[in-house]
């Protein structure tokens, strides 16, 4: 599920959440919370969620993470449907806050 406020882009599940920040350039933008560990990040995708931000997903199961901690921080996979665009992409974020993406996808859907 995710929610919108006048900065923020907030995706949250059972165990997880994650908090794009558009508003406040003090610190870095991404903040991943699991169980535990929290992490604060630069921002993986930084095209993508801005795209995100200013258009929108039309339902919150069209614009989600999949998030698994291991030794070195979090991994995982974000996925979006945005108007006529679909994709996703893999990434990891250490626990300093280094992110990298990889396997990065995205095309148009057919009308």
């Amino acid at each position: 599920m995710h929610s919108e406020t006048a900065c923020e882009l907030i995706f949250k599940s059972q165990n997880a959440v994650v908090v794009e920040n558009f508003c406040d350039t003090a610190q870095k933008p991404i903040l991943i919370k699991l169980a535990e560990q929290e992490i604060r990040s630069d921002w993986i995708d930084e095209k993508t969620s801005r795209f995100l931000f200013q258009e929108g997903c039309a339902q919150a199961d069209e614009c989600f993470y999949e998030l698994s901690t291991n030794d070195a921080g979090v991994s995982g996979r974000f996925s979006y449907r945005i108007n006529m665009t679909e994709g996703e992409y893999g990434f990891e974020v250490n626990r300093s806050g280094q992110s990298k993406v990889f396997k990065q996808s995205s095309k148009d859907i057919p009308s």
